[in-house]
């Protein structure tokens, strides 16, 4: 029997995540019965009673598994660390907060049965309750990425996707908290299928903030892209050649007119564009060392996340 494995991160959730887990329970149980499965919650340090419920849910649901961080690390980095733990064929991932309609999930399996190593899905519409920054700034920001690294955009794309086994091995092996998964999806899976759904209507606001998304922007930025670094590199060279260039063209005029060309403040224009162009130009050469560098890293690098307790994962057949 084929497993299937549904993992979430939860950040005071008290209110919704009773709900949520159950409605995967019964969606599981009533509409993928021919499947065996797990649900893996990962808890990133709630403040409210959020581990209570957890603890109830696995009390009444022996499939239904809680990882308790010790700290505050993330909805990503804490997913990545419930990835490595799970044991099924396919992994899905959803939101702890009921935006996602998990009936639709049969769909995402029926399309994973097909051969497909990704099942992503599609928003509609966007909560009425996002930020500002969430509504206007993701688009741009995804536009931005997939400029920077030439890699095609999945318009829309959402945390709410299914990945085989092989390709959520891969993700969890290449590491790197920081990679935006759509762009992960793009880049390896060679099938990839696509699932419109829109999004429930919720109370709360993200808790993500301004300097949250922008150190999530720039670590993305950073790990799909090196256009920035050598977009420094070329502007620093350039920069320098047309300073040379001016500098010839002065020095040319004042051996004409050597009288009456005065060549003070050009002089000091010169010297500074030439310096602010060489500093450019190997900031850009030290940043592909330090990329080489970041590579390097990324290959042994693991998601450090120290756990506090863990429920249900004590079960015959939990290793893989």
């Amino acid at each position: 029997m084929k497993k299937i494995s549904l993992v979430t991160s939860a950040y005071n959730e008290e209110k919704v995540i009773e709900a949520t887990i159950e409605e995967a329970v019964r969606m599981l149980e009533s509409h993928l019965p021919q499947y065996d499965y797990e649900i893996i919650m990962a808890d990133n340090a709630s403040t409210d009673g959020t581990r209570d419920k957890m603890e109830a849910l696995c009390a009444k649901y022996p499939k239904v598994k809680a990882i308790f961080n010790a700290g505050n690390y993330g909805p990503n980095i804490s997913f990545y660390n419930a990835l490595s733990n799970a044991t099924g064929d396919c992994v899905m991932r959803f939101d702890s907060d009921g935006q996602q309609p998990l009936d639709m999930a049969p769909a995402f399996v029926k399309e994973w049965e097909k051969g497909n190593d990704a099942v992503v899905g599609v928003r509609q519409n966007r909560n009425k309750s996002s930020s500002l920054i969430s509504s206007i700034g993701k688009p741009v920001y995804y536009w931005l990425i997939a400029k920077l690294s030439g890699l095609p955009v999945i318009k829309n794309a959402s945390v709410f996707f299914l990945l085989d086994r092989q390709m959520a091995d891969l993700l969890f092996k290449i590491g790197g908290y920081e990679n935006a998964i759509p762009f992960f999806i793009i880049k390896y899976c060679a099938k990839i299928s696509k699932i419109p759904y829109k999004v429930r209507e919720q109370k709360k606001t993200s808790g993500f903030k301004f300097m949250q998304y922008y150190a999530a922007a720039a670590d993305r930025v950073t790990s799909f892209s090196t256009a920035l670094i050598r977009i420094c590199t070329f502007i620093g060279l350039f920069i320098s050649i047309i300073s040379m260039a001016f500098a010839l063209f002065v020095f040319v005029n004042k051996l004409i007119n050597w009288q009456s060309y005065s060549g003070g403040w050009a002089t000091i224009f010169i010297l500074i564009s030439f310096l602010c162009g060489f500093q450019l130009f190997f900031l850009g050469i030290i940043g592909e060392y330090l990329l080489n560098i970041r590579d390097g890293i990324s290959k042994i690098r693991k998601q450090q996340v120290i756990e506090k307790k863990r429920i249900n994962f004590l079960r015959e057949g939990d290793a893989r």
